[in-house]
């Protein structure tokens, strides 16, 4: 992750060592025009030749489940275990939870939710998503090297 200049973090992500595994595990989300999945990401026209995902992230930007550390800060005293990981990503997946079933509670009830409220929820359910996901590969990850 670099400093782009421009007020922005440059995070690039190379999934090329593990392609073949992560393929394993795809499941169909992109749609059809009547909205059913029947492409993977791998098979859609988004999937990037070079096998590198490169994201934007504002500096400014309350990310709660992603800590900004100095370069140096990643080895040393202060590196994280995996235990310490889990705990911040479920403490984050909690939050997001909690700020999501209000929503769902209205959402069940008779009145409309906003356009805003609707929204929320679309991106609090992905991000929820994201973080179990994120977690079971971790695990997955974690125990795949105490194995060796």
């Amino acid at each position: 992750m670099t400093d782009d200049g421009n007020g922005c973090y440059r995070l690039v992500f190379d999934f090329s060592e593990f392609e073949n595994h992560n393929k394993v595990h795809e499941q169909p989300n992109y749609n059809d025009e009547n909205r059913h999945p029947i492409l993977k990401w791998s098979e859609s026209k988004y999937y990037p030749e070079n096998k590198l995902e490169v994201f934007f992230i504002d500096v400014d930007s309350e990310i709660d489940f992603l800590e900004i550390l100095p370069q140096d800060a990643t080895t040393g005293e202060g590196e994280a275990s995996a235990d310490d990981i889990i705990e911040q990503y479920k403490s984050s997946l909690e939050r997001k939870q909690k700020l999501l079933k209000p929503l769902h509670e209205k959402n069940r009830g008779l009145i409309d939710l906003t356009i805003t409220e609707s929204s929320e929820m679309l991106v609090l359910e992905a991000e929820i998503r994201l973080i179990n996901e994120f977690l079971e590969n971790f695990r997955f990850f974690i125990i795949g090297r105490q194995g060796i």
